[in-house]
């Protein structure tokens, strides 16, 4: 997924963030801001899912600047979704990005994305 960055109504192009190359076959997305604060929940119940058994300590929580500009004044709300989604209120840190690079699944092949909230747990597993 690419974030446009502006159209050429000269030529009728859309420049993209990321470099696509030519002739390829392109779709377009679109996300409502409750439905970006929505994958924020959803993302913070898959990072408890993922987490080994024993309760996550911190956060780190890195949200793609192209979220942020969609979500405008609502930005707030993507992060309240997500530590909500958590359960419990644990220390979080971390920052807007230009591009996320982590794997979709556990024990996958990290990607590189765009638009992305990628939700980190740290702590300690249960028994050690």
């Amino acid at each position: 997924m690419s974030t446009p960055q502006r159209f050429d109504k000269d030529t009728g192009s859309i420049h993209l963030v990321n470099p696509i190359p030519a002739d390829s076959e392109v779709q377009i997305a679109t996300a409502s801001r409750d439905e970006i604060i929505d994958a924020a929940r959803l993302a913070g119940e898959q990072a408890v899912k993922a987490f080994p058994s024993g309760v996550p300590e911190a956060a780190l929580i890195f949200s793609c600047a192209g979220r942020r500009a969609a979500l405008g004044t609502r930005t707030n709300e993507e992060y309240t979704s997500l530590t909500q989604s958590i359960g419990k209120r644990i220390p979080t840190a971390g920052f807007y990005t230009y591009g996320e690079i982590c794997p979709p699944e556990p024990d996958s092949t990290s990607l590189t994305h765009t638009n992305a909230l990628v939700a980190v747990l740290l702590g300690t597993a249960a028994g050690t």
